[in-house]
């Protein structure tokens, strides 16, 4: 009997890259290995079967994704860079996964054919700048491989079931962190709950932290205050944020998983902090001018100095993203409605609580 073919053997010894078991400490090792530094991110991703799957199909796409040159030395590569290519690797894999594999199919002229539920390989010149080899730019004329999911939909847009698919997995994701908390959840975990393969889902993400931003994004656009608040009759501002603040509770309940673990999550991961702040500055900005607006037509009591309009704002803001998974906490969810209303009520004038028909 003939020995095994060597790249085979050394395929069958490594986890998939789409699976649990590759995960930070396995590609640690592949890092750590001899030569590895020495070596080009070409070398380390096509050669001694370190990650089963890669090829030349697909390097060129894994390497363009990472924004990394396939000639670089690993040794120039910091944590961010590599984490980066081992990411754009097993998002690359994934899209292969759910598009049924790499399409070579051809017509009776040799051209590519459109295979519904295939994955096909798209080759296009992109400008560049003459540079030398080891500066780790792309040369000029790069030519980048885009690999295309072929599902025989128009390509200006993601079909319904997609989208749909998408926020299923988000979905069971926010279900399993409410049930035993973010950090014990893995992707594997998600992907098994919303019923797909782990690959599948690296399709759609390309990780837990992708899958985090997404939901809280998600979170920050079911939470925005209407039109209303930043203009128009002032009555009508203030039963527009009187009601806003109300609902406000149920979607932070629905979010509670992030409600909980908002601060930990922001210090952990600067993108995720930088998605939030943009919705932070955006709600405070309107806020701000809505309260202003209320005080100025006696609807809403000045804030007393020291304290001003943006305390004022400041301090809403906090009860209504960290409030409602307190109380939950504490048992006390009967009342989220109640104390996130209670800042508004106990600033309204007069004429204020007229318009709200709240009694003295």
């Amino acid at each position: 009997m003939r020995d095994p073919d060597p790249y085979l053997a050394a395929a069958l010894r490594c986890p998939s890259p789409l699976a649990e078991g590759f995960d930070d400490a396995w590609v640690a090792g592949l890092w750590a290995q001899d030569g590895v530094e020495r070596g080009s991110v070409k070398a380390f991703l096509a050669t001694h079967q370190r990650i089963p799957g890669l090829g030349n199909g697909v390097l060129q796409d894994i390497c363009w994704q990472a924004r990394v040159h396939p000639r670089r030395a690993v040794l120039t590569l910091d944590a961010a860079a590599r984490a980066g290519l081992i990411a754009a690797a097993r998002s690359t894999l994934a899209a292969m996964v759910a598009g049924g594999g790499r399409d070579t199919e051809r017509d009776l002229r040799g051209a590519p054919v459109d295979v519904p539920g295939r994955c096909g390989v798209r080759v296009r010149w992109l400008p560049g700048v003459r540079r030398g080899r080891g500066d780790g730019r792309w040369p000029y004329r790069t030519r980048a491989i885009t690999l295309v999911a072929m599902t025989g939909t128009r390509r200006d847009g993601l079909p319904a079931t997609r989208t749909r698919r998408r926020e299923e997995i988000l979905d069971a994701a926010l279900a399993l962190f409410d049930e035993r908390g973010i950090g014990p959840v893995t992707t594997n975990h998600v992907a098994e709950r919303a019923g797909i393969s782990a690959g599948n889902l690296y399709y759609w993400f390309s990780g837990k932290p992708a899958i985090l931003r997404a939901l809280v994004e998600r979170w920050q656009a079911e939470s925005t205050f209407p039109v209303a608040l930043a203009g128009g009759d002032p009555v009508a501002m203030l039963r527009a944020l009187a009601h806003v603040l109300g609902e406000q509770a149920e979607v932070t309940g629905r979010y509670g998983a992030l409600a909980r673990e908002l601060v930990p999550l922001l210090r952990a991961d600067p993108d995720l902090a930088d998605v939030y702040r943009t919705s932070y500055e955006a709600r405070m900005a309107a806020l701000g001018t809505a309260v202003a607006v209320l005080v100025e037509n006696g609807l809403l009591r000045p804030a007393e100095p020291p304290l001003d309009i943006l305390d004022m704002v400041i301090g809403g803001w906090v009860l209504a993203e960290l409030g409602p998974g307190y109380l939950q906490a504490v048992g006390a969810a009967d009342r989220v409605r109640a104390v996130l209303v209670a800042p508004l009520l106990a600033q309204l004038t007069d004429r204020g609580r007229a318009a709200l028909e709240v009694r003295a």
